[in-house]
């Protein structure tokens, strides 16, 4: 709580002086509990819990704690609780909803006695419960159904007590015996109602029952032995109701009763102690480490016994609840079932601050602490005077104003506090002046501004700060801005004031909050408006500026809260800007934030311990802090601070090194060497796992290394974790990651335990989480969970293997096809060309022979008429005659060489176009045979390259060829056209037609003559059809692209064939 000058001021006329009439003005008083620290956590039914009666409570082998209640069986994480009840439908579920009593086995198995139905015994890894019931019939069945207590004794053997003997169950044969009262026996029971079991070191099982304690050894099985039996003392256990049994550390047992008191057997003199000063009925017994026992009360609560003092404490907050049992789990938490208001949870590793409260109805507001040469403290409050803690005695004296007692306290708003060198305690009062306290005698004296032109006494009745420099003297410091200087020997005073009034400035009117001396004897002032230091030769204070600049606020007005000196260094406690690390030498600044790790920007108090560290107070908790490492590590109420908020100047600390800070709800003390962090590192577990919000049945917790194989439509999943430490677990952290998916871990704190995933490809993925304790200690370890995804049947590796061999099937097929066919093309071309060479060969011997037979003959002929003419002398007749016949002979070979010349390239395609050729073609033919030939020719001059023309007019010449030679028709019909992008060569005729199957037609001359007209095809770019049958006829269609010189170009790439 930091507090200005206006503050003090309005607090001071706002509050109305408490009168305690006091003989002298002190009132001893008791401080409660305050030195065990007992402070508890509760669960109930806000948290969760099914019903506020708990009669059981247990750690399993996982971590998970688990509450017994009259209405189902808990299992609690730290955040959540899991109901566990029975369901007639289902027979795996617990048998009854009322428990009496758990037990977690050495094997981990957790066993619930029941109310009506027999003992269950859940085994963990199966999340499956398991019955015994009693069975008239059987024997080797437990004996009764109301099960009223559970024990696991050194030998793994389970001990159950019921309404009706005692079981001794045996897990290899599943089988129980029975202990039983049997009236000729002097070895039994006496009772068959039991109320406790435990054992003591010497193997011995003690049993309690409505009529006494009977004991029974492991060893020689020899039968349960009565106590009466063991001594003749009077006080003996014989005729006691028993309720509850344990046995401490040093192997003594502690017994409690219906109707007597706590008592304690001593093995050594076979006897029993009673501890009159404690309580009846006592259900449940524990031991702490310290020599403290705790015992619980169905009807008077819970009290606690100093086994060194026999001195007896009740624990206030729950003294009225009747307590069902006490269970100390092995990280040392205590946990408390209670009949009206469910669990109370105490956590000695929680609760490190020893918290200091005389009056928990009427809490101190501290603002000062100082310790005595006695190891006593004295605290001064807010309106509630001076107090004095004698820890030694345990008790608590308060000073308070007595306004008919003129040496009593002057106020009880104290604000100041400090013990001089002589031992003497002065109190710096709000409205009082200075106080002077004798502790020998109890006196008061007072110091006090008479007027505000007193210049002998105090300038100022509000003091805020009290410090004895080296040389004896006493600075006081008010909350205007200035100081006093009280010389002790003298007993004057020196004033110092703010600005306003003389050159001497201080606070400028603004409160004094600290003052100290460093180690040169310097002194320093901190005020709410600025850091000042002493200058000896002005012998005034003047303003020391700190300069650095955070943001828009600069720090030369900075309220100072605190110093600290450390060398060099002053620290520097602020109400803005955090903790500065000032170096006036360098005059450097360093300014440690809530954004470098402190809970808060308002430091108040600053102390140093041992090893360096600083301990900050603040309007947050607590802050170590490591100058070193420039590390902060913070402190919350859950740590056991009396608040959140500490006060301006409410902290001190001993010669011995114990520290103390004080804020709105008393104070804390402890000693920083024995703040120690958790060393429990926590296991880690996935609890729950959902697919689109429905969660999925799986183990519970899911194990470690699970595998969980989801299909791909199962596309969102969710899932949650917990790490079992329940030492404040709302400061625990976690982090996960699914590896195959994300780089990097995601950390999350203990509010947002859950994580998604969402649109997984299929595969298989690795989710691991890990978490941390309320210390940041990390089980890096944690745990994962195989996640597979499967994918569709298309994804799946045997639908993609099949499709592979599927495609590869089809391109080997293609591609053998194409093999073929690119062989047969090589064989039929091959035949074409050995055909064109012997066509060629052939026609070079048809012109020859035609040259030869006719041209040769002719020359000749017309070579020797001329060479007689001119040999002999021949007459103008015969002359005349002679050049008849060579000029006829001549006419003979100029038409054979027009002949042979038009065979080979008609002259009527270059002179009239290729339309006209072939119509010159059709006329030729008409004119050679009978056949009936019909033609329609269009105009397709320039429609094919002109190169190219000569392979259609060979076309249209073979198939008249074929059709003359072969067919044997009557009629033939040739048309020509030009409809769209082509040009249509269409020849069919009535003959006797072919099959298009028998290879043989392509060995004869007329089925080369159709492979020399495919390729003309070909080489025109053009589809060749033939439509052929025996008996039918035949029919050529040919389509050739116009005029498309690229096309026509490649002519194999886009030419066809149907047959």
């Amino acid at each position: 709580m930091n507090i200005n000058a206006n503050s003090y001021i309005a607090l001071f006329c706002r509050n109305s002086i408490l009168l305690v009439i006091t003989i002298c003005g002190l009132i001893p008083s008791r401080i409660i509990a305050q030195p065990k620290n007992i402070k508890f956590d509760q669960i109930g039914l806000e948290q969760g819990l099914s019903q506020s009666t708990v009669k059981a409570i247990v750690r399993d082998a996982q971590g998970f704690m688990w509450f017994g209640t009259q209405d189902g069986l808990n299992r609690y994480d730290g955040y959540s609780i899991k109901v566990f009840k029975h369901d007639p439908k289902d027979s795996n579920s617990i048998s009854d909803d009322r428990i009496n009593c758990l037990l977690s086995d050495s094997k981990g198995d957790l066993w619930i006695g029941t109310e009506s139905c027999g003992v269950d015994r859940y085994v963990l890894e199966e999340g499956k419960f398991y019955h015994y019931l009693h069975n008239e019939n059987d024997t080797l069945t437990i004996s009764n159904n109301t099960i009223t207590s559970l024990f696991e004794d050194s030998g793994e053997n389970i001990w159950i007590g019921t309404n009706s003997g005692l079981n001794r169950y045996n897990l290899k044969s599943n089988t129980f015996r029975h202990f039983f009262f049997e009236l000729k026996n002097s070895l039994s029971l006496n009772e068959n109602s039991i109320t406790a079991i435990c054992e003591d070191k010497d193997n011995n099982i003690w049993a309690g029952t409505y009529k006494g304690l009977f004991r029974y050894n492991l060893k020689n099985d020899a039968g349960f032995m009565r106590v009466n039996e063991l001594n003749t003392n009077p006080i003996t256990l014989y005729g006691d109701n028993v309720t509850s049994l344990y046995t401490d550390r040093t192997g003594s047992l502690w017994v409690g009763t219906y109707d007597q008191f706590l008592k304690r057997y001593d093995k050594n003199t076979n006897s029993f102690y009673r501890y009159i000063n404690t309580i009846k009925n006592v259900k449940t017994i524990y031991e702490e480490p310290e020599k403290y026992l705790w015992f619980g009360s169905v009807n008077m609560g819970m009290r606690i016994l100093d086994m060194r003092t026999n001195n007896i404490s009740q624990i206030p907050v729950i003294q009225n609840d009747p307590i069902n049992t006490l269970y100390e789990d092995r990280l040392g938490i205590l946990w408390l079932g209670t009949s009206f208001h469910g669990i109370f949870v105490h956590n000695r590793n929680k609760n490190r601050f020893k918290h200091y409260l005389d009056d928990p109805y009427n809490p101190n507001v501290v603002m000062t602490i100082c310790e005595d040469r006695g190891g006593g403290l004295w605290v001064g409050t807010y309106g509630n005077g001076l107090k004095y803690f004698d820890r030694k005695r345990d008790s608590v004296i308060t000073y308070r104003y007595n306004t008919k007692d003129p040496k009593s306290i002057s106020s009880d708003k104290i604000f100041a506090l400090c013990i001089t060198s002589d031992g003497i305690l002065w109190i710096g009062t709000i409205g009082g002046g200075l106080n002077y306290f004798d502790i020998s005698s109890g006196m008061f004296k007072q110091y006090k501004q008479h007027s505000p032109v007193d210049s002998k006494g105090l300038s100022n009745n509000d003091i805020t700060t009290l410090y004895e420099t080296i040389d004896g003297n006493l600075l006081i410091g008010n909350v205007t801005g200035g100081i006093d200087i009280l010389n002790r020997k003298t007993k004057t005073f020196k004033h110092y004031y703010h600005e306003e009034q003389i050159p001497n400035t201080i606070g400028a009117g603004r409160s004094v909050t600290v003052i100290r001396e460093d180690e040169n004897g310097t002194i320093w002032a901190g005020t709410l408006n600025g850091l000042r230091q002493f200058d000896p030769e002005l012998n005034s204070f003047v303003s020391y500026n700190l300069k650095q600049k955070f943001g828009k606020q600069n720090t030369e007005n900075e309220s100072v809260t605190s110093l600290l000196f450390t060398g060099s260094t002053i620290w520097v406690g602020t109400s803005r800007n955090g903790l500065l690390k000032f170096n006036p030498e360098s005059n450097s600044l360093i300014s440690y934030t809530a954004n470098d790790g402190l809970p808060d920007n308002v430091v108040l108090g600053i102390l140093s311990d041992y090893s360096g560290n600083l301990w900050l107070s603040t309007n947050k908790g607590i802050s170590k802090f490591n100058p070193k490492t420039e590390i902060f590590k913070n402190y919350d109420v859950s740590d056991g601070l009396q608040a959140k908020e500490f006060n301006q100047g409410a902290y001190f600390e001993s010669l011995t090194g114990e520290m103390f800070f004080g804020g709105v709800n008393g104070f804390n003390a402890f000693f920083p060497d024995e703040i120690e962090d958790n060393k429990f590192i926590p296991p880690v577990y996935l609890t729950t796992f959902t697919v689109f919000n429905e969660t999925l049945p799986l183990p519970d917790p899911i194990p470690d290394n699970f595998t969980i194989e989801l299909s791909y439509s199962q596309n969102f999943f969710s899932f949650e974790f917990v790490a079992l430490s329940y030492t404040s677990p709302e400061k625990n952290h976690y982090a996960y990651m699914l590896e195959g998916f994300d780089s990097d871990w995601h950390n999350v704190s203990a509010q947002q335990r859950y994580a998604s995933y969402s649109n997984l490809d299929p595969g298989e993925y690795l989710l691991k989480v890990k978490g941390s304790n309320n210390d940041g200690l990390w089980n890096e370890t944690g745990t994962s969970v195989i996640i597979i995804v499967t994918p569709p049947f298309w994804m799946t590796w045997w639908f993609r293997s099949l499709g592979i061999s599927l495609v590869l099937s089809i391109v080997l097929f293609f591609y053998k096809r194409r093999i073929k066919t690119l062989k047969r093309e090589k064989i039929l071309q091959q035949e074409i060309s050995h055909r064109l060479i012997e066509k060629q060969e052939e026609e070079r011997s048809r012109i020859a022979l035609e040259m030869h037979d006719s041209l040769g003959q002719d020359l000749l002929f017309i070579k020797n008429r001329a060479s007689s003419i001119i040999k002999k002398n021949f007459n103008i007749q015969m002359a005349t005659e002679n050049f008849n016949q060579i000029s006829s002979y001549a006419s003979r070979v100029l038409n054979i060489v027009r002949e042979i010349s038009h065979n080979l390239r008609p002259p009527e395609l270059d002179q009239l176009g290729l339309t006209e050729t072939i119509r010159s073609i059709l006329l030729t033919a008409r004119e050679s045979t009978t056949i009936e030939i019909n033609g329609e020719v269009e105009s397709i001059d320039g429609l094919i390259p002109h190169k190219l023309e000569i392979n259609l007019v060979r076309i249209l010449q073979e198939a008249l060829s074929n059709i003359l030679k072969h067919s044997g028709a009557a009629k033939c019909e040739i048309i020509v056209r030009a409809p769209g992008n082509h040009v249509v060569l269409s020849i069919s005729d009535n003959g006797k037609g072919f099959n298009l199957n028998n290879n043989q037609n392509v060995k004869t001359k007329s089925g080369l003559g159709l492979t020399g007209m495919k390729e003309r095809v070909r080489i025109l770019g053009g589809i060749f059809e033939i439509y052929s049958a025996i008996g039918e006829g035949t029919r050529f269609e040919i389509r050739i692209p116009i005029n498309n010189e690229k096309q026509i170009s490649q002519p194999f790439a886009n030419s066809g064939l149907k047959e």
